[in-house]
C-alpha cells in the first residue's frame, strides 16, 4: 500500500523536481534544493561570511522539510527564473484598468503565478471603447513560441481588434502537443488552446462594438485566457476576481448550470468588494444568488478591514486606492465643451488635466458613474468663494509653501487634511480684451491662448505659419468642433497677443478659506487617461477612479514554516528566521522583462513577503488544543506558561526584527507586508503535515492526484503499482493515507473552533491574511 513517503515522493518528482539530461533521470530532493540555493548563492547579493553559513544551515533546514521557500522559485530556479524574475512569486494581483493587462496577465499564469484581478467598474471603466465596425484584414499575427510570444501574440490582437481590425494568425512555430520544454520544464499544450484563445476574443469584441467591455466580459476573457495556459493537458491556473457589490452580472455568474453554458469560469473564484456595511436588501440579495447557484460563490472581501489593517503596515497609498474617494454630481468639470457638472458627462469627452510637470494638458475621460449611494462629503471653500464638494478621502494637490522647509513641495492630499491657509492649485481663466480666453495653472508661469491650446491637444502641433480659428467667429465658443486650423495670413493676430505678455501671470495658487461637513449624496466617479487628474470647480483633483491601483500590478512571494508536533518554541523561532531570509531573497527578483515598469517599481518599493505557517493543527499549543493553564505549555516554551496569542506574538517579532536585519544586509527597503497563513494543499502533502490551518480529514483517506497519460512518470507511477482510474487523458493515482496519531481532524473540531482559531491568528500574527475552509 502506497504511504505518506510515496505520496512525498510522487509530489516532489511531478511538481517541483528537472530532468537532468546527462543523467537522463530527474533530480533528487536533495539536489532539487541544491539548484535553488545555489541560485541564489550565485546571484551576487553583497553576502560576508556570516550570512553564507546561515544560508548553510538554511539549506539544511529546506532538506529536512523544515521550512519552505516560494514552491515557484524552487520550481524554475535556474535558468528559467534568471529569465522570467516573475516566475519565482506565488501570487500577482492588477485591477483591469488597461489593454495590457489582459497580455500581463497571461504572460503571469504561464510563468506559474497565481492571480488575483478585479473588474470593479472603477477599474474597467478605464478601458477604451471597442471599435464601432470590425473588417478583416490580411494582418497576420505570427505568433512565436514562447511564453513572450505567445503573450505578445495576444496583445497584438487586442490593438487591433480596438481598432476593429480582425487578423489572421500564423501558430505553425508553436511546437506540438505533449514537446518537452526544456528550460522551464513541462510539456507543451500545442497551438490549440491558444487558436481558441484568439477565437473568444474575437466573438466577444465583436459583441462589445461601440461600447466598453462589461465587468462579465472581462471576467470571461481573462478566464478563457487562464483556460488557455495548460502544461501537459492539466490546468495550472489559479485565479480570484473581485468585482462590484452591486454588479448583477457578475452575482449571477455562477448561477445555474454555468459549468456547461460558461465552463472557463470554473477556473476563477469570485468575490465581492465590500466598501461598506451593505443594507438588508443588499445582504439578503447577496446571499440568496449564493444559496441560489450552491458554489459558495461571491466570497467576501472587506474592504475597510484591509485598510486599516495595511495602514499599520505603512502601505496607505495602495489600501486608500480601494476605497472610491469621489464628487458631488454638481462638481463642475473643466471640457472641451465648457464646463459640465460630473453628473451630466454621460459620454467620453475630453478633460484640462495636469501633467507631471505641473502643465495644463487636456486628456480623455469616460462617462461618468454613481460609485457610492448616500456617502458623507466635505465641503472646501476657497477665499475666491468657489468651493467643490467631495468624499473626505478624495485626493487634493496642494502647493508648497513659498519659504522654509515646505518651499516647492507640492503633492497629493486627502481632503479631509486641508485647513485654512492652504494653498492649491488653482485653474485661472482671463480675456484678453474682448476677443480671447487665456489660461493656465497656479502652477504655470504663463498663460495660453485657449483655443490654440485646445486644437493643439486633441490634434497635435500646428504648423508655424498656420493658426487655429473659431469657425463661427465666436470667440467665446472654444468647443473642438468650433475650431479649425487656417493659415496664419487669414487669422486674427493670436500669436503676438500671447507672446507679447497681455496676460497677467501672476497667481500663486487658490487658498483654502474653510473646511466643513458637506452633504448626505449619491457621489460620482470619473476615470481620466493617463494623468488621472482633472479641473475640478476650479483646482486640481484627482479622478476617482485614479484612486485605485494605478496601471499597476503588485506581487508577493512566499515562504513557509513546517511546524511539526514536537517543535518547541525556540524551533518554531528558528523556522520563523529562516523562512523571513528566504522572503527577503525572493524579493530581490525584479526583473520582469515583459511586465510595465510600473510591476517593478512597486515590487520593489514594497518588497512583500508572505511567510505562512502550515501544520497548525498537528501541534498541540499551536493548534490551540492547549492553554496557559495546561502543564504541557512548560515542554513548549521552556519559561513558563504562555497563552497562544503571547506565543504569536513573539513569532511576529522573529519576522520583523529579521527583516530589518536582512534589509540592512542587502541593502532594500523593509517588506510592507510580512506574516499569512496560505492554503497549503500542495506543500502539506510534500513535507506530510495538516494543510495550512485546516484540520486533517480522517484518521485514514485516500489522497487523488491527476496525472497526464502523456508524461512518462504516469508510466513510473503504473510501473511500481500505484492504484488509478482513468479519466479522459488523465490517470487519477489514489494514495491510501494515515493521519499521525492525535492528529486534529474534521471529525473532532467544530465549526466554531476553526472560526476561532482563525481570528486568533489573523489578530495575532497576520499582516495579511489566513486562508481557510471551514469544514462542519
Amino acid at each position: 500500500m502506497a504511504d505518506v513517503n510515496t505520496l512525498s515522493n510522487y509530489i516532489h518528482l511531478s511538481k517541483y523536481a528537472r530532468y537532468l539530461d546527462k543523467e537522463k533521470r530527474r533530480e533528487t530532493w536533495e539536489e532539487t534544493v541544491d539548484r535553488y540555493c545555489d541560485f541564489f548563492e550565485k546571484r551576487k547579493l553583497g553576502w560576508d561570511d556570516a550570512m553564507l553559513n546561515e544560508f548553510i544551515k538554511i539549506r539544511a533546514a529546506i532538506k529536512k522539510h523544515e521550512v519552505m521557500p516560494s514552491m515557484r522559485a524552487l520550481w524554475t530556479a535556474g535558468k528559467a527564473l534568471d529569465i522570467d524574475n516573475a516566475a519565482g512569486f506565488n501570487c500577482a494581483g492588477i485591477g483591469i484598468n488597461h489593454p495590457r493587462c489582459f497580455d500581463e496577465i497571461f504572460y503571469l499564469l504561464m510563468c506559474g503565478c497565481g492571480l488575483g484581478y478585479s473588474v470593479e467598474n472603477s477599474y474597467i471603466q478605464q478601458l477604451p471603447e471597442v471599435a464601432e465596425k470590425f473588417y478583416k484584414t490580411d494582418t497576420t499575427i505570427v505568433v512565436a513560441d514562447s511564453k513572450i510570444g505567445w503573450a505578445s501574440s495576444l496583445h497584438e490582437l487586442i490593438s487591433l481588434l480596438y481598432s476593429g481590425k480582425v487578423p489572421k494568425w500564423d501558430v505553425s512555430r508553436v511546437r506540438p502537443s505533449g514537446s518537452r520544454l526544456k528550460t522551464f520544464g513541462g510539456r507543451a499544450s500545442g497551438p490549440k488552446p491558444l487558436e481558441r484563445l484568439f477565437e473568444r476574443f474575437v466573438t466577444t469584441f465583436q459583441k462589445a462594438k461601440s461600447r466598453k467591455l462589461q465587468s462579465i466580459e472581462v471576467f470571461d476573457l481573462i478566464c478563457f485566457i487562464a483556460d488557455a495556459v495548460i502544461v501537459g493537458s492539466v490546468r495550472r491556473s489559479a485565479c480570484i476576481c473581485l468585482s462590484d457589490l452591486m454588479d448583477d452580472r457578475m452575482r449571477a455568474a455562477k448561477v445555474g448550470a454555468f459549468w456547461i453554458d460558461n465552463p472557463q469560469r470554473q477556473l476563477c473564484n469570485i468575490s465581492t468588494a465590500y466598501t461598506e456595511k451593505p443594507d438588508l436588501n443588499a445582504f439578503f440579495k447577496e446571499f440568496g444568488s449564493m444559496h441560489t447557484g450552491r458554489t459558495g460563490e461571491r466570497g467576501i472581501v472587506n474592504k475597510k478591514a484591509l485598510k486599516d489593517k495595511a495602514l499599520g503596515m505603512g502601505r496607505n497609498d495602495k489600501v486608500e486606492y480601494c476605497l472610491n474617494p469621489c464628487f458631488h454630481p454638481n462638481t463642475q468639470i473643466e471640457t472641451v465643451n465648457g464646463r459640465v457638472a460630473i453628473k451630466d458627462i454621460l459620454e467620453p469627452t475630453f478633460v484640462y488635466s495636469m501633467d507631471d510637470n505641473g502643465r495644463l494638458c487636456l486628456k480623455e475621460a469616460t462617462a461618468s458613474w454613481i460609485t457610492k449611494t448616500k456617502a458623507a462629503t466635505i465641503c472646501i471653500e476657497f477665499n475666491n468663494g468657489e468651493t467643490i464638494t467631495v468624499t473626505p478621502n478624495h485626493k487634493i494637490f496642494k502647493l508648497g509653501s513659498n519659504k522654509g522647509k515646505d518651499a516647492g513641495k507640492h503633492g497629493w492630499v486627502e481632503a479631509r487634511s486641508l485647513k485654512p491657509g492652504d494653498k492649491l492649485n488653482g485653474f485661472y481663466r482671463v480675456r484678453q480684451g474682448a476677443k480671447y480666453s487665456g489660461i493656465k495653472l497656479a502652477t504655470e508661469k504663463d498663460y495660453q491662448m485657449e483655443h490654440r491650446f485646445i486644437y493643439e491637444e486633441v490634434y497635435g502641433k500646428i504648423h508655424a505659419y498656420f493658426d487655429v480659428h473659431h469657425i463661427d467667429n465666436d470667440s467665446y465658443n472654444n468647443s473642438i468642433e468650433n475650431l479649425e486650423s487656417i493659415q496664419f495670413s487669414c487669422a486674427n493676430n493670436h500669436q503676438q497677443f500671447s507672446e507679447a505678455g497681455n496676460f497677467n501671470a501672476g497667481n500663486t495658487g487658490l487658498r483654502v478659506k474653510e473646511v466643513h461637513q458637506g452633504p448626505i449624496v449619491d457621489v460620482y466617479d470619473i476615470a481620466v487617461e493617463g494623468t488621472h487628474c482633472l479641473v475640478a470647480d476650479g483646482i486640481i483633483a484627482h479622478n476617482c477612479g485614479e484612486a485605485i491601483l494605478p496601471d499597476t500590478g503588485g506581487f508577493c512571494n512566499l515562504s513557509e514554516v513546517v511546524i511539526r508536533p514536537a517543535d518547541t518554541l525556540e524551533d518554531l523561532k528558528r523556522k520563523v528566521r529562516y523562512a523571513t531570509i528566504l522572503g527577503k531573497l525572493q524579493s530581490t527578483l525584479t526583473d520582469f522583462r515583459y511586465l510595465r515598469p510600473i510591476w517593478k517599481k512597486n515590487s520593489e518599493e514594497e518588497r512583500l513577503i508572505g511567510i505562512s505557517l502550515t501544520g497548525i493543527m498537528d501541534h498541540a499549543v499551536m493548534s490551540g488544543v492547549h492553554d496557559a493553564s495546561d502543564g504541557y505549555m512548560d515542554k513548549f516554551c521552556g519559561d513558563g506558561n504562555k497563552y497562544l496569542a503571547q506565543v504569536l506574538v513573539e513569532l511576529k517579532q522573529v519576522a520583523k526584527d529579521t527583516d530589518k536585519e536582512w534589509s540592512l544586509y542587502l541593502n532594500i527597503p523593509e517588506a510592507k507586508q510580512r506574516t499569512l497563513i496560505k492554503p497549503s494543499g500542495t506543500v502539506s502533502q510534500l513535507v506530510n503535515s495538516s494543510s495550512g490551518i485546516h484540520p486533517r480529514m480522517y484518521p485514514y483517506y485516500i489522497r487523488n492526484v491527476r496525472q497526464d497519460v502523456k508524461d512518462p512518470l504516469s508510466d513510473f507511477m503504473i510501473s511500481v503499482g500505484i492504484p488509478y482510474i482513468e479519466e479522459g487523458e488523465k490517470y487519477v493515482f489514489k494514495f491510501p493515507i494515515k493521519s499521525p496519531d492525535g492528529a486534529i481532524t474534521i471529525e473532532n473540531v467544530s465549526a466554531i473552533d476553526q472560526l476561532e482559531l482563525w481570528s486568533l491568528y489573523q489578530q495575532f500574527w497576520c499582516d495579511g491574511n489566513p486562508s481557510q475552509t471551514v469544514h462542519y
